[in-house]
């Protein structure tokens, strides 16, 4: 264990006694030595990659990943700054017979004189130093290919020099990745270095591989194809719809590539959130960390409503990961909905035909999954631009009523007064061409006036009231119209409320599951069936004892 490693073991450690201690538990409930052990001996980066240590599970990732990783973080720092900016540390897989020799326990030390090894301890050292590092070799598939059951034998040459490598894969590995190999297909493999002590066989162990060429990806993705859609992988009828209104998305790519961020442009602005988990998506140990992230989300609890696994556009070797069997049956299983957005317009994969939705670009699948809320918002301006035209049609006939009213009682109260001083001129020049009257007009006068002003006043009360009646009218007009207005809003608010699932849980039904699948009927179900049933704030897991029916 070299330099780096120790330091990373003796943290973790101190890590595990403190949480033991806090919790009042055994020290292995919280990190076992051999966990520890495999951590600092890989040095996990990612979330992805500490899930592929053996005793770390989901669980454990979402309560100690992050301090994990950052006590690796750290820990490389220290050494970097300590080094002049450079771990320098002795392998445990450095061989020597001179002074500087790694001792049979894989340590290093510094001994005097050099170690004598028997041939089955130098074998057993030998196994044991190149077991912890998978090496990726690169080179031409040579010969025949011997399949004996469940495991393959086979070599690979240099194309440019004479040298030759034994390999040794089960043949699970080929099903796994979907790709059958092929005399003289180019590979690039992974995996362990070993020699078989009885024959001294030096070969490679083989757990992963990948194949240029286009002719044998081509047919290895038709065979794959035949193969899936015998068993309904493809089927339309399984395909789930994506949720109306996204909150969370689980977002499978590469860190800091053009497909995340032309995704992610597209929904942040939505108000959308996204958890990202940072996976190869070409090369060696692509598929499984693929595969891993669609486990994580679909084990860890995470409260994502949908998966989407992107990248971008290439070659059909730069894009067999998305083509793998792996890949395939791990979206296949997934409880949430999944939308693949693999290469550009043209490129069609595997994951592409497995998920409930494909999308042609990143772009358009940050589209897809931005849709509703998208639909929403258009509907919601639709509506306001209604009410305001409403509205405004409204005041412009209320001002255009109060006018016309006005002008009409300007109008009946100038022609009144202009029909009383004709009528006092009249009888003004009357008066004066005949004064000797006067005095007994005068009494038939008065009452002419009194007479007339009170018609007059009658008339302007009559008018006055008329006016005032109509004015109430169509205030009562554009009141019912705000109300009916209102209720609309009301109503198609109430409506969009009623299709949240969440709110229906929350009056008091809930949701019964089988196996991942809702029950709607008594007859779906049997006697000691295991089922889930999802309520507004949680999950309840049971048996079912008895059934009858309504």
């Amino acid at each position: 264990m070299n330099i780096a490693s120790r330091a990373i073991e003796l943290k973790l450690k101190e890590f595990r006694d403190k949480v033991a201690k806090q919790n009042g538990i055994e020290f292995y409930k919280v990190l076992t030595n051999d966990t520890i052990e495999a951590i600092a001996r890989e040095m996990p980066a990612t979330n992805i990659e500490l899930l592929s240590i053996k005793g770390i599970g989901p669980a454990k990732s979402k309560m100690y990943g992050s301090t994990i990783l950052g006590i690796i973080s750290s820990s490389k720092q220290e050494l970097e700054v300590s080094h002049g900016g450079e771990i320098r540390s002795v392998s445990a897989a450095t061989i020597s017979l001179a002074s500087d020799v790694v001792n049979f326990q894989g340590e290093t030390a510094i001994e005097k004189k050099e170690r004598i090894f028997t041939v089955s301890e130098f074998l057993d050292h030998f196994n044991q130093s190149f077991s912890r590092k998978p090496l990726a070799i690169h080179g031409e598939v040579y010969d025949s290919i011997d399949r004996k059951g469940a495991n393959i034998y086979f070599k690979i040459k240099d194309r440019n020099e004479e040298a030759t490598l034994a390999c040794y894969m089960r043949a699970s590995v080929e099903e796994r990745l979907g790709i059958f190999l092929e005399e003289g297909a180019e590979v690039i493999i992974s995996g362990f270095l070993g020699v078989y002590k009885p024959s001294g066989r030096f070969s490679l162990t083989v757990t992963e591989f990948m194949v240029h060429g286009e002719g044998l990806l081509k047919r290895a993705f038709e065979q794959l194809q035949r193969r899936l859609e015998n068993e309904g992988f493809f089927s339309i009828e399984r395909k789930r719809t994506l949720p109306q209104f996204i909150k969370k998305i689980g977002l499978i790519t590469s860190k800091g590539s053009d497909a995340e961020k032309d995704f992610i442009t597209h929904v942040v602005k939505r108000g959308i959130s996204v958890e990202r988990l940072d996976v190869r998506v070409e090369g060696l140990q692509s598929v499984d960390m693929v595969s891993r992230a669609i486990t994580y989300f679909n084990s860890s609890g995470s409260d994502v409503d949908v998966i989407v696994v992107t990248r971008g556009g290439g070659s059909l070797d730069s894009l067999q990961s998305f083509n793998s069997e792996q890949v395939a049956r791990a979206l296949y299983g997934s409880r949430i909905p999944v939308v693949s957005a693999v290469g550009h317009e043209k490129d069609v994969t595997i994951a592409d035909m497995v998920a409930d939705v494909r999308a042609s670009t990143p772009t358009h699948a940050g589209k897809i999954v931005s849709e509703g809320w998208l639909k929403a918002a258009d509907e919601s301006n639709k509506h306001q631009s209604l009410l305001y035209e409403n509205s405004s049609r409204l005041l412009q006939l209320i001002d255009r009523t109060t006018i016309n009213y006005k002008m009409s009682l300007d109008f009946s109260m100038n022609k009144c007064i202009e029909g009383l001083n004709s009528f006092l001129e009249r009888e003004y020049r009357h008066l004066g061409k005949n004064a000797y009257s006067i005095f007994e007009q005068a009494s038939f006068l008065k009452h002419r006036l009194i007479t007339s002003g009170e018609n007059i006043g009658k008339w302007i009360e009559n008018n006055y009231v008329k006016t005032n009646s109509e004015f109430r009218q169509l205030t009562q007009l554009s009141s019912r119209l705000l109300q009916t207005t209102q209720l609309n809003l009301n109503t198609i608010e109430e409506r969009i409320s009623i299709l949240n699932p969440i709110h229906i849980l929350e009056k008091g039904y809930s949701i019964l599951l089988k196996e991942g699948k809702g029950i709607t009927s008594i007859k779906d179900i049997n006697i000691n069936d295991s089922v889930e049933i999802i309520l507004s704030d949680g999950k309840l897991k049971g048996i079912i004892e008895s059934k009858n029916n309504l």
